[in-house]
């Protein structure tokens, strides 16, 4: 299904064809900064839970806080094209993260769940977590916070 739709996207150079080659490139710009950010995280969340002996909830908050900053300045300067808030750069600032602790909720009920409830590895618990978390995260920052790039 997906590979009839893209086949006749290419085809037609209409509105539609021009939004959903936008909204792959936006979304593929996304999902490289967030992998970026993923891997901060995940590389602070395991320093604090193997080096310095943290709680797994210390860990995770810290560790968002790393990746959420690392996110932010890859979606300024990189992923979206248009900044609805960039006057208010401190309003922008606070609401990204205000997006992203919305997302570190579902994370740290994930990785409750996953590792107190269910006994897997943290690590492979909180690797899951961040799917539903990017997703989340993508599709409430892209609506509020971005506007689109234009395409030529």
């Amino acid at each position: 299904m997906i590979s009839s739709v893209t086949q006749s996207i290419r085809r037609s150079p209409s509105l539609w064809a021009m939004l959903w080659r936008l909204a792959n490139a936006q979304l593929l710009r996304y999902l490289a900064a967030s992998l970026l950010a993923l891997a901060l995280d995940l590389s602070l969340f395991s320093l604090g839970l193997r080096v310095f002996s943290w709680p797994w909830w210390l860990s995770a908050t810290i560790s968002f806080a790393g990746g959420a900053v690392l996110a932010y300045l890859c979606s300024i300067t990189w992923v979206f094209g248009e900044r609805r808030l960039e006057r208010r750069g401190a309003v922008e600032f606070t609401s990204f993260v205000a997006i992203g602790v919305a997302g570190l909720a579902l994370t740290q009920a994930a990785l409750f769940v996953g590792i107190e409830v269910l006994h897997h590895v943290p690590e492979h618990v909180r690797l899951m977590a961040s799917i539903v978390t990017f997703l989340f995260n993508y599709l409430l920052r892209s609506i509020l916070l971005f506007k689109r790039k234009h395409v030529a």
